[in-house]
């Protein structure tokens, strides 16, 4: 029988034989595990592709394996020229990517180089890095895409009732040819064009277009460029008016430019795709309204020294601003010299009425002499601008009582009668005086007290005259001119049967 002693000493033995069998255990496990992890571990395999062509440029592009570790790449690339010694550009580092199995890596876009469009070539090489080592792939050659013009900074500017100037800048960096542009103006954005059209019709002296036609689009401009030069963006406008484009009083428009590559030709425009465009963009023209219609112009209470100028204008409901403007000459056989009067602005507020206007020449500082005037009004407002002429006249001799002296006659119609007097002594302050006679020409003396009328007009002849006056507005105009005359002057079928 074993002593107390002995068998505390065999559980301490057996003991320790099991702590050993653990460690041992364990130690055989983690040199297991990592002799697994070791061997499932490598350097990354590499593989690089073709690139994928773009304007301007390449999508780089390659395969990998990770090997088992966390991976980052980047491509370093340049020309084919670029040997020993020349340092290859080198895209930003991407990753990591993860794994044990070959996988695309998410292309590189690269833009910007020289030579695009053909004339030289590149060459790019995929490097991957792990934790083991870094390797690099197989060198592949590309040709970079032909760039193309991009479209900066749309914007209108001087927008009337029915015309505009748009503007644009656009941006030929790199690009050998240049390129052609066209502005695009539309009412809804679904009518606009996909590509560039030539006009149906082309000025004298313009170069032939090259591609599909239709009457009514804008002039194809263009933009030259440079291959090797450094970034290159050119203003460009157009004022459509003088494109022939006329737009309508208040109406919103749209508008943008689009642009492609221009093919060198030395007489024909002709172009290459893709079609570039810029971005959508509104404007709207303002309400015109009616240009002020002037139912008379007439001359009164003239003396020897003074007169009083008289008008008749219809504002078309709009404010006006009118204007009577006079000449003085000597004399007419003589071929004296024509001096201009300056006379006062006056501004009638808006009304569908006649409204009188008048300017008393003494009160503003004018005085007659002996001579001949011609004198006449206009009338503008932002529907338009209005002149008829008034006529000529001669202030009489002597000393007498003022002349009760009443002409009329509207837009377009004729002079009124002039009053022939004998001459005196020229106006004061007036340039080129002379206290002389006119050259041995004798006029008739005034017929004293005499007051010289016109019988008033009928709607019939008002309604002549004033659409004898649209026939000297822009086409764009004429119709509602008329359609106005018609509105204001009543009159029966047959009137406007004639007309």
């Amino acid at each position: 029988m074993r002593t107390p002693e002995a068998q505390r000493s065999n559980y301490l033995l057996t003991g320790s034989r099991i702590l050993a069998l653990v460690a041992m255990t364990v130690a055989l496990t983690l040199l297991v595990f990592s002799g697994s992890a070791l061997a499932s571990s490598s350097p990354p395999e590499v593989q690089t592709e073709p690139a994928e062509v773009i304007p301007g440029g390449a999508k780089l592009k390659g395969k990998l394996n990770p090997g088992g570790l966390p991976t980052t790449y980047y491509f370093i690339y340049a020309r084919d020229m670029c040997d020993e010694g020349c340092t290859p550009s080198k895209t930003t580092t991407s990753g990591p990517l993860t794994g044990d199995t070959t996988q695309e890596v998410p292309a590189v876009e690269v833009t910007g180089l020289s030579g695009s469009g053909g004339s030289e070539r590149y060459w790019d090489i995929l490097v991957a890095t792990n934790a083991d080592s870094t390797v690099y792939g197989g060198l592949v050659n590309f040709t970079p895409g032909a760039p193309l013009p991009s479209i900066e900074g749309e914007s209108v500017s001087r927008v009337t009732s029915t015309d505009a100037t748009l503007e644009a800048q656009i941006d030929v960096e790199r690009l050998q040819h240049g390129a052609d542009y066209q502005f695009q103006i539309v009412e809804s954005p679904s009518e606009y064009a996909s590509g560039l059209i030539c006009p149906s019709t082309r000025p004298q002296g313009a170069e032939i277009c090259v591609g599909p036609q239709s009457p009514g689009v804008a002039p194809i401009g263009f933009v030259p460029g440079d291959e090797a030069g450094p970034e290159k963006s050119s203003p460009v406008s157009l004022d459509l008016a003088g494109a022939d484009v006329t737009l309508k009083p208040g109406t919103t428009y749209h508008y943008r430019v689009i642009a492609a590559r221009s093919k060198p030709s030395e007489d024909t425009i002709e172009w290459e795709g893709p079609t570039v465009y810029g971005a959508d963009q509104t404007f709207t023209t303002p309400s015109a309204g009616t240009a002020p219609v002037i139912d008379s112009v007439s001359v009164s209470h003239l003396t020897p020294t003074d007169a009083t100028l008289e008008g008749q204008i219809n504002s078309e409901g709009l404010s006006t601003m009118y204007e009577f403007r006079m000449t003085y000459t000597r004399c007419r056989e003589c071929m004296s010299p024509t001096y201009n009067i300056p006379l006062p602005s006056g501004l009638l507020l808006g009304s569908f009425q006649d409204q009188s206007v008048s300017v008393d020449l003494n009160s503003v500082g004018v005085t007659l002499k002996p001579g001949f005037y011609e004198y006449l009004l206009s009338a503008t407002s932002t529907g338009g601008s209005t002149e008829a002429p008034g006529g000529s006249f001669e202030p009489p001799g002597g000393v007498f009582e003022p002349l009760s002296t009443t002409t009329s006659t509207s837009s377009g119609a004729g002079q009124p009668a002039a009053i022939n007097t004998n001459t005196g002594n020229q106006p004061a302050g007036s340039a080129g005086s002379s206290s002389s006679s006119t050259l041995g020409v004798q006029s008739p003396g005034p017929q004293v007290g005499k007051t010289i009328k016109r019988e008033p007009l009928t709607s019939a002849q008002k309604l002549a005259k004033a659409l004898k006056a649209c026939k000297n507005k822009p086409k764009g105009k004429q119709a509602a001119c008329k359609k106005q005359a018609h509105k204001k002057y009543a009159t029966t079928a047959s009137h406007t049967k004639k007309e």
